[in-house]
């Protein structure tokens, strides 16, 4: 399931597509539909971001705050989180355990018990004058079941 958001900062919009992967025990239902929500019986990764911009960096920066989140019952395995580098944008920081090719960050995901999450920092700068950035961030489903 993806999630899509926008976010104005200093006149920038800067949007953002998250993901969302669950995994269940053998033979355990996911939680899906609407109205209250269903606890997941496995696995529940979320990836939630927050963006700020930092206009007195050179070049202008957009720094994303990004969290991975165990919803589930069960332990995750470790797996990663990927974000392709915004176009219009290049990289200024892969902070922590996070590197960056030029065109993807790569953040690995230490294994999380139920209810736990791990955050990144991640950084680009502005290469021109863009009216708005796009951002995708995605939980690697390969290492949901610990």
């Amino acid at each position: 399931m993806a999630r899509i958001f926008a976010i104005a900062l200093a006149g920038l919009m800067v949007a953002a597509s998250l993901n969302s992967v669950s995994a269940a025990p053998s033979g355990a239902p996911l939680a899906q539909g609407a109205g209250t929500p269903t606890p997941v019986t496995g696995v529940d990764l979320t990836v939630a971001m927050t963006a700020g911009v930092n206009p007195t960096s050179t070049p202008a920066a957009i720094i994303y705050t990004l969290t991975v989140t165990n919803h589930g019952t069960v332990a995750a395995g470790a797996t990663s989180l990927t974000m392709p580098v915004p176009g219009g944008t290049q990289v200024i920081l892969a902070g922590g355990a996070c590197t960056s090719d030029g065109t993807t960050f790569t953040c690995p995901v230490q294994a999380l018990a139920s209810q736990q999450s791990t955050s990144f920092t991640l950084a680009v700068g502005l290469t021109g004058a863009q009216s708005s950035i796009t951002a995708t961030a995605t939980v690697d489903p390969a290492g949901l079941v610990a």
